[in-house]
């Protein structure tokens, strides 16, 4: 029995309902997405300015900014691992039903789902 002054760990409480942190979500919800561009056909906008590289313009002074394929590519390499990367990805992408059953083991044992190369 649960009172509310009980003290228990975000962490316990994730494990007792099988809740993933917000972090991983967002990363599964990112990688949710790279599936449906990798879908897309080549002249679809989203597709299209996934691969779009600008070849003119200024950068601006400091740090560049984060873009959306710099993210996709971060969430592929901490979700997916280090040995991944946004074409790979993509490539298993185009197949609806392998790439829901990868994101939907990412929080169990990736090395039994036998679809990481």
């Amino acid at each position: 029995r649960l009172r509310w002054f009980d003290f228990i760990p975000n962490k316990e409480i994730r494990s007792r309902t099988g809740c993933l942190q917000l972090r991983q979500r967002l990363h599964i919800l990112c990688l949710r997405y790279l599936g449906h561009v990798a879908r897309m056909e080549a002249a679809c906008l989203p597709s299209y300015l996934l691969n779009w590289k600008p070849t003119y313009g200024k950068h601006s002074a400091g740090h560049p900014r984060s873009t959306l394929l710099h993210q996709l590519d971060d969430d592929v390499k901490t979700i997916l691992g280090d040995h991944w990367d946004i074409p790979a990805a993509c490539k298993l992408a185009v197949n609806r039903t392998d790439w829901r059953h990868l994101l939907r083991n990412i929080h169990g044992e990736q090395a039994d789902s036998g679809l990481l190369p």
